[in-house]
């Protein structure tokens, strides 16, 4: 069984979470939903969902300013067979990344269903120890049975050549049992409605957790401005979860820097002072002033950082040539996005799985 605490919501939102409900039923075997309510403060009043996400937002929106919530805390989900725990208590390296490639397959799964789930967070994105047992994931060929323009079939080869490399990091590397999920699909939008119509002005608004949303989402948030959001946003999200999981990984406190701790604590502050985390941890990195989490992983997040960085250069590149049909061009090349940026998270996560599986926080260097 499996409990997700829930909040008020339109009865759209309620068909909504029957579809995710769904989505979840189909990828891991022993799950069943048991209940959704709405979550209530003591005096009665209903609990605002963005009072336990950390941030300066609370205060420009709504006039209330949690500083430091117990980031730990704020959320619990049961199964039969695990108990589902923040990443911030992963007690390894290794354990952080093994979740974080298993919630990025969820996500996978969400997408090929027609949703993109737009607030991965660290929230959203639950650990289970032990794990979940879980389905075989089909990674299907988005366009099987599918005609599309003659114009577009390198990207569609494209496609494919990276299902295959998912399918075979998976096969060699992605264990049947799950130890991490992507939750909450409250927010998540069917990707084929942002282009029924025109997307520029009738795609869903822009979603997220501002502390973990891409860099062009989050500025175009504080700034007002419209925003397409794409796969590539969604990636860039995990990202964000996993640097945040080290940040404030609850096994590593004692150990911490001071650089360490002036770093999250802007970031805690304000979402887009997170452009300065990996600059700072890779240059303590250099002087050997990090905790044990910082120090292992601060090489494999900077090469994750080119790569997701890599990702949303070619994605603004590409739109430029934005000249075929509107809704087949953004159809063919959200899923080009979507499979490389899965494709290329998980190849990274799997160089380095020899490397830091036997390491543990109390590991030398």
């Amino acid at each position: 069984m499996f409990a997700i605490p829930s909040l008020l919501e339109p009865p759209t939102k309620s068909v909504q979470r029957e579809e995710c409900s769904k989505i979840h039923k189909q990828t891991y075997s022993r799950q069943a939903h048991i209940v959704s309510y709405a979550m209530r403060e003591p005096s009665g009043f209903p609990a605002l969902n963005l009072i336990f996400s950390p941030g300066e937002q609370e205060s420009k929106r709504d006039g209330y300013t949690a500083k430091r919530p117990n980031y730990r805390d704020v959320t619990c989900h049961l199964s039969n067979a695990s108990l589902g725990s923040s990443l911030l208590d992963t007690p390894s390296s290794w354990s952080l990344l093994e979740s974080v490639s298993h919630a990025l397959l969820g996500w996978l799964v969400y997408y090929q269903n027609g949703f993109m789930h737009r607030n991965v967070s660290i929230r959203n994105v639950v650990r289970l120890e032990p794990g979940l047992e879980m389905n075989t994931i089909d990674i299907i060929d988005p366009f099987s049975g599918i005609d599309t323009s003659s114009e577009l079939e390198e990207v569609r080869k494209a496609v494919r050549s990276h299902i295959t490399e998912i399918k075979r990091l998976v096969k060699l590397g992605i264990t049947s049992e799950c130890k991490g999920i992507l939750v909450d699909g409250d927010m998540a939008a069917k990707w084929k409605t942002y282009v029924d119509k025109d997307h520029d002005s009738h795609s869903p608004s822009a979603r997220g957790t501002e502390e973990f949303m891409s860099i062009n989402l989050l500025k175009a948030t504080l700034r007002g401005r419209g925003y397409l959001q794409s796969p590539v946003d969604d990636v860039h999200s995990f990202f964000w979860v996993t640097l945040w999981a080290v940040m404030f990984n609850s096994h590593n406190e004692s150990s911490r820097s001071e650089d360490e701790l002036w770093a999250r604590g802007l970031w805690a502050e304000r979402a887009l002072h997170k452009t300065l985390m990996l600059p700072q941890l890779k240059t303590s990195l250099r002087t050997g002033k990090l905790s044990p989490i910082a120090g292992q992983l601060t090489p494999f997040l900077g090469q994750w950082f080119s790569r997701i960085e890599a990702l949303q250069e070619d994605w603004d590149t590409t739109r430029g040539t934005d000249f075929q049909d509107r809704k087949e061009w953004f159809t063919t090349h959200f899923h080009l996005f979507a499979y490389r940026g899965i494709r290329e998270s998980l190849e990274l996560i799997l160089q380095y799985r020899e490397e830091l599986e036997h390491k543990s926080f109390t590991t030398p260097p």
